[in-house]
Order: C-alpha cells, then sequence, then structure tokens
C-alpha cells in the first residue's frame, strides 16, 4: 500500500522527498499555496502537490466520467438510488464484521443473523452480548428519545421481523476467520459499545 495519493494508476517517479518537495519554498513558508495555486502544467509523477491536483481532479471534478463510482454519477444519474456507488466507492476500509439485526422474539427484542433464506436465526448469546439500560434519571436527560419498536412500525411493512432484517442491521467486529473475544453492551438508546 502506498501512502498518500499515489495508486496503481498514478504513480509517482521516485519516493525521494527532496526530489518531490521544493524544500527551498518550504523553509521560507509553510501553507496551502501549493494546494490552492493550480500550475499550468501538471506533473503529477514528479510532484506530491501536482499529484494531489490530479488524482481530486480524477475523483471530484473530471465531468465526463458518469459511472457509479464518479462524483458526476452520483448528480447526473440515478445511482444514489442503489448501493452500487458504496459498493465501488467504500467511505473507509473495514474490518471483516458479523451482520447482526436487532429483531423481536418472544415479546422480547434479540440479536439474530439471516440465514440463507434471509431468516432471523438467534445467536445473542454467542456473540457475549450484554444488556444494560439507562435509569429512568438518564432517559429524561436524553435530547432524543428512540423508540425502535415504533421506528419499525411506521416504516409500513407487514411485520416488525421483516422491518428490523432490513432496518436493524449491525456490525460486530471479527478478527481473522474467528469471532473475536469481545464483549458487547447495548444499550437501547446509545446503541451497541
Amino acid at each position: 500500500m502506498t501512502p498518500g495519493y499515489e495508486s496503481r494508476q498514478n504513480r509517482l517517479t521516485t519516493h525521494d522527498l527532496y526530489q518531490l518537495v521544493d524544500i527551498e519554498k518550504l523553509s521560507e513558508r509553510l501553507d496551502a499555496q501549493p494546494r490552492i495555486n493550480k500550475k499550468d502544467t501538471l506533473k503529477p509523477q514528479s510532484d506530491l502537490a501536482d499529484l494531489e491536483h490530479s488524482c481530486i481532479h480524477q475523483l471530484l471534478t473530471d465531468y465526463s466520467k458518469t459511472g457509479p463510482e464518479t462524483i458526476e454519477g452520483w448528480l447526473s444519474g440515478f445511482w444514489w438510488l442503489t448501493a452500487i456507488p458504496q459498493i465501488h466507492v467504500k467511505f473507509r476500509a473495514s474490518s471483516q464484521q458479523i451482520l447482526m439485526y436487532l429483531v423481536p422474539k418472544d415479546s422480547d427484542w434479540k440479536f439474530a443473523e439471516k440465514d440463507s433464506a434471509g431468516k432471523q436465526v438467534i445467536k445473542e448469546n454467542i456473540y457475549n452480548i450484554k444488556r444494560e439500560d439507562l435509569t429512568e434519571k438518564e432517559c429524561k436527560r436524553l435530547w432524543l428519545y428512540r423508540d425502535y419498536a415504533t421506528l419499525l412500525e411506521n416504516t409500513g411493512m407487514d411485520s416488525l421481523e421483516k422491518a428490523a432484517l432490513i432496518y436493524g442491521e449491525i456490525g460486530l467486529p471479527v478478527n481473522g476467520k474467528y469471532f473475536n473475544d469481545l464483549n458487547f453492551t447495548y444499550i437501547s438508546q446509545l446503541g451497541m459499545m
């Protein structure tokens, strides 16, 4: 993995900082001038500031690209109605996760996974999820009170379970192939910790 804006498509000719950065200009003044001033000739392979300009142009201001991975595709098309842009351009690299869903079960709420048919499989105890509630005094101090069941009812779906399996998703981190030895605490107003 290369640092900064360098990638397979945008390679630097050298990794020698003395060649990539104008040391004399830096010794005079350290500011954002190289980022703000656009040069007439870009040589992104030999200057860090130019590489940054070139990469940002490719990502944000190249209006000829209109696919789901581009900002112009997002703005002028209807890609935002789908999950495809998030598949192409992830917000950040994330670790492996197990997807859990908070679903109604026997007049209570449990964390479940989905099976291959999309049905709930209760596995809350396997993942060391401890439940805690806020005191009445703490609940009164909340700026915004969240009533999960009412929110799911307001989706207009025919069952709370169906709505929960769509909207109640939470990702629990996994290290390697197996679930790690983390313990989780769930507080209905604050979420999972």
